[in-house]
């Protein structure tokens, strides 16, 4: 006899939402609950095949979503990982995050030197 588990947020504060396209995963999301207001997303990711299509726009837009609906969050915050000459941070700043502090730090992975961009967004509860 088989059995089908599902296990979600068990061993995680840092549920995930996969956005699905064709049935295929091509981008997800995680955030975490800070506190009663406050709210971060870890990580947001989209294959590279899909961006610049309004799929991560969609995929963030929903993840606020969530966080307002189900847990009345009011605001968010994430660290933009942003390499040099990339446009990461205008993509948040489309979704209207703020740059939170302009002395940014930097990582440096071995291979790519990235500006650490720390941003916030207040989410309008309705």
């Amino acid at each position: 006899m088989s059995r089908l588990f599902k296990i979600t947020k068990i061993f995680t504060k840092s549920p995930k939402i996969l956005l699905i396209k064709n049935n295929n995963i091509i981008g997800n999301c995680t955030y975490s609950i800070i506190n009663k207001t406050d709210a971060c997303i870890n990580n947001l990711y989209i294959d590279p095949k899909y961006r610049n299509c309004e799929n991560g726009s969609k995929l963030l837009q929903y993840t606020e979503n969530i966080l307002k609906t189900s847990y009345h969050i009011e605001k968010t915050s994430l660290l933009a990982h942003e390499k040099v000459n990339c446009s990461l941070s205008i993509f948040f700043k489309k979704n209207g995050y703020f740059v939170t502090n302009t002395n940014f730090d930097i990582y440096d992975d071995g291979i790519n030197i990235y500006n650490l961009i720390p941003m916030h967004k207040h989410l309008n509860l309705k």
